[in-house]
């Protein structure tokens, strides 16, 4: 076939929404090529006219681009974009990644985080195990993973030589893993005050709460621990001297507390146990001399 036909050519989107007119070139040997550049995916058909008179639709979908990770995002467990969200030790915690391509389109293959490099970096610099589901309805990839241990974690993901940063820092996505839950079998208490200490004058000792993998609780302060004074043996303060005897607590920060007693005067030397309590449990009393 030879050039000189009338052929009109036009991109629509299947319901109807979009149309575009195509530009088309005589090869002037029975082909006209159109170029266009969509940015947008889903369900298109090519309209075409030849003199006039109509040829059947070729239906065919576009979809999103190829990966960008300058526009992926990052989403929380509880929804909040650009963030990993907030996690417990030795918690089941997850969060989302939603790869899209230079118009922001989501992509929507289902294979993009197995086709980039990605780690999840445990506070400890080990790679942490992870299981990805990809979620179709969203286009994006739930990460759920553990961790036993305490401090930052990172996300790394890298494609083409391009890494996926924060926009707010920079730097690769990372999140804090914390822990609020006191151990007392790992917890314990250490210092002067618990080893011997003289009758009326204030004794100081620390407390250092650890959860049940050991790390040092982190955060805020929570209830505040009980120290109790038990006499031993039957020489020594009443009961009820005991139980009026002055004590303090303050929080030093990070798990780390600074408790006070007084033991009450008695006319010859005794011996205390030194018991604290903490929510769920009491540290192994300590034995004083007083």
């Amino acid at each position: 076939l030879g050039g000189g036909l009338d052929v009109e050519l036009s991109l629509a989107k299947s319901d109807g929404s979009f149309m575009a007119p195509l530009s088309t070139v005589d090869n002037l040997d029975g082909t006209y090529p159109a170029l266009y550049t969509n940015k947008e995916p889903g369900q298109y058909e090519i309209r075409a006219a030849v003199g006039g008179e109509n040829i059947p639709k070729v239906p065919f979908e576009f979809v999103a681009g190829p990966v960008t990770l300058a526009h992926t995002l990052v989403i929380s467990e509880a929804g909040v974009v650009g963030e990993l969200g907030e996690f417990s030790a030795g918690a089941a915690s997850a969060f989302f990644v939603q790869f899209r391509d230079e118009w922001f389109n989501v992509r929507k293959e289902g294979n993009d985080l197995a086709a980039v490099q990605h780690v999840l970096r445990a506070p400890d610099g080990s790679d942490l195990a992870t299981d990805v589901a990809y979620e179709a309805a969203t286009g994006s990839y739930k990460v759920t993973f553990t961790t036993q241990r305490t401090g930052e974690l990172t996300l790394l993901v890298t494609h083409l030589g391009e890494g996926l940063v924060d926009a707010k820092t920079g730097k690769p996505f990372a999140a804090r893993v914390t822990s609020i839950e006191p151990d007392s079998g790992k917890s314990e208490v250490f210092g002067a005050g618990v080893e011997r200490t003289v009758a009326g004058v204030p004794t100081q000792y620390s407390l250092l709460m650890r959860d049940q993998y050991g790390n040092v609780l982190t955060g805020a302060a929570i209830t505040d621990p009980l120290v109790q004074l038990v006499l031993v043996g039957k020489d020594g303060p009443s009961a009820e001297e005991l139980a009026l005897t002055t004590r303090s607590v303050a929080y030093v920060g990070d798990g780390l507390y600074a408790l006070e007693y007084l033991p009450p005067s008695y006319s010859a030397e005794y011996t205390l146990e030194i018991t604290t309590t903490l929510p769920g449990g009491q540290i192994a009393g300590k034995f004083v001399s007083v």
